[in-house]
Order: structure tokens, then C-alpha cells, then sequence
């Protein structure tokens, strides 16, 4: 739901900028198309309900057994050699079909596996192939991506069915009376389930798996009925991902109540981006094999013995490498440093206060943990100083002394343009850094925490696209204040009741900002056991304005300028490996060339706790 923002008049007008970048906030490719499917077929379930007898009879219908069946084909004989010539005609029918053809006939037969080995056997078996046959011999229904809206009775005339797969359809409610007490697996992914108590409390206890991932459920979704008495003992895997799940604590008390789930899945909810959330989980099921598809090994384990740890998210972003960035030249009394931009709407939190002049102030009240070295500087509202001189080059293209005019940092400044327009910057900012050949990062360079520590926007930014910048920064440094003259006497400073005089700190001042990369990461969901999900981007055309998502962790690899002599030069001094002692992996590690384009690898993670033992 789109949270409402009351509009203040402002000259720098920032509810209206917050409240639009809301409104226009890019979704990952997978988000938006889940988040568009309702408005497809809005229309269409105004005033139709499917029910799942009207379903299965369709399916049926349209499937190889459809001119086998009897009661759709009443006028023809039924016996073994009217059916048998039947199968004949079809396989001939088949091997002229077109491969549009046959992908259609793929999607009207997947609802059950093996099918045409099923028809093969009821022609050998029935003299008349009817419903009944397909009701005592389907143990698996898989059907997706259909206009399903309710369960009704007919399902329980699968008297054998162990597996049932219903995603992507519109259910809202799963009623336990009308499943059958055979079944073992129930899939049930991208529905609309908002509860769950007529499911939990007349479901089939017999149940291994149950799916309700993205689906509608919150902690009142009655989810404490999983564990109650006498009811899901067999239970081994349950997925509850991508749902809205805030509070874990509350959760964690119904399942510790499941002694034989191994498998346990939370990932995309609210309470999964919590820093202790990997502990919470092990240290109340620590009987647990696998979370969130990811196995649970002994170091995984080590859970530190607080009673209860503290609840705290944030998203990290660091740069793993920028390489073969232009290197920008020496100006005396001018220092040229470099920092990263991150957009993430639904983290920022933009007020307006007065100061003591009466003047209206932008702050923004989210804080961010930069780096401890470096803390970024305040820019000064004002643009004072003289600018470094232009010249003209031979070619007549107007460039800074001493830079080639084809070097990005003869692009036009940025920053006078946003002094002129009053722009408000509300974005993420890593601590500034110095040019270098391979300039790398912290593994934290920035941490960015909700102002009111709302883990639903958390998830929801991992689930967008976020824009990155590079920024190039051309500073002034501020005067050094000049030191009394010991051998001077010092003047005694007059004070009066009706003045004070206010001494003011001296300000850095900004020569030039300059964009030197744009680019978009399409975020997902991170797994508990990786630090960062990373990305690459390159000034090359197959990249444009957005980063590739790269698998595997990026931080881990090594680059050289000379790899190749690099590697001679460790053979020959490279001696014979005693068999007791064995090398690491990256001992082993070949490392890689440097590219020869401007490169960017960037990663973004969630803050976690990772102990040692």
C-alpha cells in the first residue's frame, strides 16, 4: 500500500520530490510482473468464480485422454479396438505436428506426470475409459497459471493423490475438508491465501511439505494453528517465503513445536532481514537441516548464549573494485577525491526545519554508518573561489589545463547546475576516496538503516532496482586558521551584553561534480549465507545503464596488471609441495587480468552476525 505524505509548500518543494519518487519506484522485472498480474484479469473475476471440478473437466477435455474419455464421446463404441486404433491414429497425428503444435499440446498434458504411459495402460486394462480411471490412478495434479478461484469436493475422488500443485491461481482460502487424507506435498505459490485456519485445522495430517510461498500471510494469518496437537506430525518442509511476516519471535514459538521439520524456508519476508536471523531460527530448531535451500553446516551453529538478541536491519552496499578509471590530474591547493551515490527511496526519511535565522534547512534524519576512517564533509551551500582556467587545444575543443579534451572530467559540472535549481540530494553517500590503479572499498563502506526501523521497506528495496554513481569531486580544501604570534600580546576580547560575536568554522568549497558512471542493480532477495549479492559494470554498449548480476562472490577474486609474468615468476621459485600439508583454494587461485575497460563491481548485502568459534 502506498503510504500518503502530506505536502508542505517548501521552496525546495522535497514531500512533493519524495512523495513522486515513491510513486515512480522501479521494481525488479520479477516484481513488477507479480506485482501487475492482478490488474490483467481484474475484470475477469468481478463476476466469475472457477471452481475446480469446472477445472479438472477442462483439463481432462483438452488432454489425450479427451477422445478416449466416454462421457465426452457417448456416441462412439467403446472396447479394446476401437481405443486401440484410437492411440494408432494418434501417434500418426502427432508426427505432423508443427513445434508450435506441440508446445500447445505440452501445456494441455502437464498436469499429471507420465500421462501418455497412463493412456497407454487404461487402453490396455479398461474396455470403457472413463473419469473413475483417472481417479484411482493420478497421484500427482499439477495445475498452474489457471483461473482456479476455490476448492471444491471434487478433489476428493483423487482417492490416491500424494502430490498437488496449484500455483499461480487465485485461491483464496484452502478448505482441509476437501483435500484428501492421501495427500503428502501441497505447492501453493503465488496465490491469494490470507489465512490459513480452515486449512491447518482440517487438512490431512499426513502432510511432508507444505508451500505458501508469496502469498498474502502475516503473523495474524493464524499460522500458531501448524503447531497445534495432534495435527502435523510428519511435517518435514515448509515454505513461508516472499509473504509478510514481520514478527519472528512469534513464529519461532509454532514451529519449534514441529520436531520433524528439517526444511524451513522464510526468505522475502520482513523478519528475514534482521541481523540475528539466522540465529533466532538455530538456536530455537536446532534440529533444523536446511533454511532457506541452503544447508545448515557445524560453523552455521555457533549461536551466541544471549537470552535474546537484538532485532536490527540494514542494507550494506560496498565497491569491490573500480579499475582502469581515468586518472585525473595534479592542481595545486585542490584535492580531487571520488564517492558513490545510491538511490533508495523507500529508506530515505527528508523533513524541513528552520534555523536560527529562520531559513528553511533541509536535513535528512536517516543516519549512515560510513566508513571509520573518512566522514564526508558538509558541502558549502555557496559556490566561492576561482576556477582552475580553460584553455583551447589544437583541436579546438575547450578542456582544463592539463586534461586531454576526451577525458571524462571535461564534462560539465553538476554542481552549479543543483545550486542554480535548488536540488535537494536525499541519496545514500559513501566516504569519500583518493584515486588509485584497482580503488576498493570496506566490506561495509555504507550501511543504510530505516529511520523507524521498518523491515518492510527493507525487504521492498530488495526487490527494486536501485541506481549507482560514481561521483568525481573537485574540492577546495578550507584555510587553515593562521596560530597567534606567542611573542605578541594577546588582545582581551571585548564582550557586551546585546552582541556576542560568532565565530564561524571555515568551509570546504566545491570546485566540480561530475558523474563518471550511472548504472541500475536489479535487486532480489539475499540468502542468509551470502554476505553480498554482487554486480559488474563496464563502459562497454552491452551494458548500457545497467549492472549484470554476476554469481559467486566477486571480493574473492585477485587481479594483477601482469598475471602472466606473475605466474612464471611463482613457478620457478615454486618448490616441491610436501603431501602433508595442503594447499588452499586460493593459494591455488589464479589471478586475473586487470580489464582493459573502466570496470565496477559493487555489492550489496544485509547486515548480519557472523561469529567464529
Amino acid at each position: 500500500m502506498t503510504p500518503e505524505y502530506e505536502v508542505i509548500t517548501d521552496p525546495y518543494k522535497v514531500q512533493e520530490i519524495r512523495t513522486q519518487r515513491f510513486l515512480t519506484l522501479k521494481w525488479s522485472t520479477e516484481e513488477q510482473l507479480l506485482k501487475d498480474r492482478p490488474k490483467h484479469v481484474k475484470d475477469f473475476f468481478k463476476h466469475r468464480q472457477v471452481p475446480f471440478k469446472l477445472l479438472c473437466e477442462t483439463k481432462f477435455k483438452r488432454s489425450l485422454f479427451g477422445i478416449f474419455l466416454h462421457s465426452h464421446n457417448k456416441n462412439e463404441i467403446q472396447d479394446y479396438f476401437m481405443n486401440d486404433s484410437k492411440l494408432a491414429m494418434l501417434d500418426y497425428d502427432l508426427k505432423t505436428y508443427s513445434e508450435n503444435e506441440l508446445t500447445q499440446l505440452e501445456c494441455n498434458n502437464n498436469f499429471t506426470p507420465d500421462l501418455r504411459k497412463l493412456l497407454e495402460r487404461a487402453v490396455d486394462e479398461q474396455e470403457v475409459i472413463d473419469y473413475d480411471f483417472l481417479y484411482d490412478n493420478v497421484y500427482a495434479l499439477r495445475f498452474c497459471d489457471t483461473p482456479l478461484t476455490f476448492i471444491d469436493d471434487q478433489l476428493l475422488k483423487f482417492h490416491h493423490l500424494k502430490v498437488l500443485i496449484l500455483c499461480g491461481n487465485w485461491l483464496t482460502d484452502i478448505p482441509g475438508c476437501c483435500l484428501p487424507k492421501s495427500l503428502e506435498y501441497i505447492e501453493l505459490f503465488a496465490n491469494q491465501i490470507e489465512f490459513i485456519n480452515n486449512f491447518a485445522t482440517r487438512g490431512p495430517k499426513g502432510l511432508i511439505h507444505i508451500g505458501l510461498r508469496r502469498n498474502w500471510l502475516t503473523n495474524d494469518s493464524h499460522l500458531h494453528l501448524l503447531g497445534k496437537p495432534n495435527k502435523f506430525h510428519y511435517l518435514q518442509s515448509l515454505d513461508l517465503s516472499e509473504n509478510d511476516i514481520y514478527e519472528l519471535d512469534e513464529l519461532l514459538q509454532t514451529l519449534a513445536e514441529l520436531k520433524q521439520l528439517m526444511c524451513l524456508q522464510l526468505q522475502g519476508n520482513p523478519c528475514s532481514v534482521t541481523s540475528s536471523y539466522k540465529d533466532e531460527i538455530l538456536r530455537r530448531i536446532p534440529w533444523l537441516v536446511q533454511l532457506d535451500l541452503t544447508e545448515i553446516l557445524d560453523k552455521d551453529r555457533i549461536v551466541p548464549d544471549e537470552k535474546k538478541l537484538p532485532i536490527d536491519a540494514g542494507i550494506t552496499f560496498t565497491c569491490h573494485r573500480i579499475m582502469n578509471c581515468p586518472k585525473p590530474t595534479k592542481e595545486k591547493s585542490v584535492e580531487k577525491w571520488f564517492y558513490f551515490s545510491v538511490e533508495m527511496p523507500l529508506l530515505e526519511d527528508v523533513i524541513e526545519v528552520k534555523n536560527k535565522n529562520g531559513d528553511i534547512e533541509v536535513v535528512k534524519s536517516v543516519e549512515t554508518q560510513l566508513s571509520k576512517k573518512v566522514k564526508e564533509k558538509r558541502a558549502d551551500s555557496s559556490m566561492t573561489g576561482k576556477r582552475t582556467i580553460a584553455t583551447k587545444t589544437k583541436s579546438g575543443v575547450t578542456s582544463k589545463k592539463g586534461i586531454p579534451s576526451s577525458s571524462p572530467y571535461n564534462r560539465q559540472d553538476e554542481y552549479a547546475d543543483e545550486c542554480k535549481r535548488h536540488v535537494v540530494d536525499t541519496t545514500f553517500k559513501t566516504a569519500r576516496f583518493a584515486w588509485d590503479k584497482i580503488m576498493q572499498l570496506p566490506e561495509e563502506a555504507l550501511v543504510i538503516k530505516s529511520a523507524e526501523r521498518n523491515f518492510v521497506d527493507i525487504r521492498d528495496t530488495m526487490r527494486s532496482i536501485v541506481c549507482v554513481k560514481l561521483i568525481y569531486l573537485e574540492v577546495r580544501p578550507a584555510e587553515k586558521p593562521k596560530k597567534p604570534n606567542k611573542n605578541k600580546n594577546k588582545s582581551p576580547v571585548k564582550r557586551t551584553s546585546t552582541s556576542t560575536e560568532i565565530i564561524q568554522e571555515p568551509k570546504e568549497t566545491i570546485i566540480k561534480k561530475i558523474t563518471l558512471a550511472q548504472f541500475d542493480c536489479e535487486l532480489h532477495s539475499i540468502n542468509w549465507s551470502d554476505k553480498t549479492i554482487d554486480y559488474i559494470w563496464a563502459d562497454q554498449e552491452q551494458f548500457e545503464n545497467k549492472a549484470q548480476f554476476v554469481e559467486g562472490s566477486l571480493r574473492l577474486i585477485n587481479y594483477s596488471e601482469n598475471p602472466q609474468k606473475e605466474s612464471k615468476r611463482k613457478i620457478e621459485n615454486e618448490t616441491a609441495p610436501d603431501a602433508s600439508s595442503p594447499t588452499t583454494l586460493l593459494q591455488q587461485q589464479v589471478k586475473q587480468p586487470v580489464p582493459k575497460v573502466f570496470t565496477i563491481q559493487v555489492g550489496f548485502g544485509l547486515q548480519r552476525n557472523y561469529y567464529q568459534s
